[in-house]
């Protein structure tokens, strides 16, 4: 069915029509087909144990599928609603300042000092982790570690050693993933352990588009699930591969596969706590990858936002600096631009991908720089102009009526909360640039990130790193 669009007074309705195309209205129709979806076509659930566990409690399942009843999903999502309690305002505006996710799972990194493209290894793990403290501590808002995957140790010891080396060179509580084979889990668990952190007993997975509940998360998850306190879903399925190319029924696909995921894992863990998100990327078919860069993912970005705040989620906006650009340049400040300025148009105070380059297969620490410089040009986009009282306007005009404004009292104390200053783009005359050696961005970029690096200190706690190098150590005599 094609439905009339509604008339609708955001500001950006006349540019995309998404916003108006998103009222409650659709989103309960989104999710009303996302359910007659999911009941029909059913969840294919590969580990057969599950598959036993669910036909024993009365799930009809079939030829390796669970057909999940369109009245069990809607009592999860009943259950869900008391679970969260009364219901969150929708569409509040965050006043916090924006802020960058940094980049994870590069495994490339950007030479600082050749510009080469090499592998990552531990000692550029690091180097990234340092300067990105080193950064935390200078003020940028960094939000994360750079959990990027070095060459240098085996596939099991990946995730032990960026454990190791975020806690040994960085005050930031570590990055948890579920996706790592069972024995590399285990000692995952004992460093969580030997740093005090109780995250290993809530448990995510993804849901693997279209509508398949499988892979290690969901294996760990099922190994663990009497440990677990909670439970997460999340979808990241992709529209034009691994979903319909179209948004709105690549968004009831998606939909419909959380709902009866997380409702299987509801019914398995007898009635524990579990909630869901909603992911989509747009898929470039004449390039085979994912649009993270495009100016469709904006538009999915802000599909999935409406959508998890239809479902409570706090309306916490993001958006990303994703460049499919291989160095920092042109390709890559547009892209990345676009992606922070149309986030801040939509009130989004994170910006994911800081650091990242050909999507997150390269870490660069110039392009960290570079990333921080778009972020507080967006955030100062984002404050838009600051309320004024009309009865001084007479008197501010007689300031300068004999003269300029320039030098007024109002001006010169007003100005710097009013200008925004850039750290390293140009604003120099072409004279005053010639005059001050005419340095180009990049390089002023590659001497803050050395600065950076001068400034690195932290002094990590000595038991504890001690222990986490002796679970390292054990690991590494098992698992290679």
């Amino acid at each position: 069915m094609t439905r009339a669009i509604k008339t609708c007074c955001h500001p950006w309705a006349p540019l995309c029509r998404t916003y108006a195309e998103l009222d409650e209205e659709r989103l309960q129709e989104i999710q009303d087909r996302g359910i007659e979806i999911a009941e029909t076509l059913g969840l294919a659930i590969p580990k057969a144990e599950a598959r036993e566990r669910l036909s024993d409690i009365g799930v009809r399942v079939d030829s390796g599928r669970a057909y999940i009843p369109a009245k069990t999903m809607r009592e999860f999502l009943e259950q869900r609603r008391q679970w969260l309690g009364p219901e969150p305002a929708r569409g509040r505006e965050n006043k916090r300042p924006m802020s960058m996710d940094i980049a994870v799972a590069a495994q490339y990194d950007l030479d600082l000092d050749t510009d080469e493209i090499a592998p990552v290894t531990t000692e550029r793990l690091i180097r990234q982790v340092k300067l990105v403290h080193a950064g935390r501590q200078a003020g940028m808002r960094i939000n994360g570690i750079p959990m990027n995957i070095p060459a240098d140790v085996s596939p099991a010891m990946v995730p032990i050693i960026e454990f190791l080396v975020s806690q040994e060179y960085s005050d930031q509580p570590p990055f948890y993933c579920w996706n790592w084979p069972e024995q590399t889990l285990q000692y995952l668990l004992e460093m969580h352990r030997a740093i005090g952190d109780r995250n290993g007993y809530y448990a995510a997975t993804w849901v693997l588009s279209p509508l398949r509940l499988a892979g290690n998360c969901f294996e760990m998850m099922w190994a663990r699930m009497g440990e677990c306190d909670s439970f997460h879903v999340h979808t990241h399925g992709i529209a034009g591969a691994s979903l319909p190319i179209q948004p709105l029924a690549a968004a009831a696909v998606s939909v419909g596969e959380a709902l009866a995921a997380a409702t299987v894992i509801w019914l398995l863990s007898s009635g524990k706590r579990v909630d869901f998100s909603i992911g989509m990327v747009p898929f470039d078919v004449r390039h085979l990858s994912q649009l993270y860069n495009g100016p469709e993912q904006q538009l999915f970005e802000i599909l999935c936002e409406r959508i998890n705040e239809f479902y409570g989620h706090a309306p916490e906006r993001s958006s990303n600096l994703i460049t499919m650009a291989k160095r920092p340049g042109f390709q890559a400040g547009a892209e990345k631009m676009a992606g922070a300025i149309w986030g801040a148009a939509r009130g989004a105070t994170r910006l994911g991908g800081a650091a990242a380059l050909s999507r997150d297969e390269v870490f660069s620490d110039e392009q960290m720089i570079l990333d921080w410089e778009i972020c507080c040009y967006a955030d100062r986009v984002r404050q838009g102009i600051s309320p004024e009282n009309s009865s001084e306007w007479l008197e501010l005009a007689r300031e300068g009526i004999h003269g300029l404004y320039l030098g007024v009292d109002t001006t010169l104390d007003r100005y710097q909360d009013f200008n925004w200053q850039p750290g390293l783009f140009d604003r120099y005359t072409l004279m005053a640039w010639r005059e001050r050696g005419e340095r180009e961005v990049r390089e002023a970029a590659r001497a803050r990130a050395r600065e950076l690096l001068a400034q690195y200190h932290y002094d990590p706690p000595a038991g504890m790193v001690r222990d986490l190098h002796k679970i390292a150590e054990r690991a590494r005599r098992e698992l290679g």
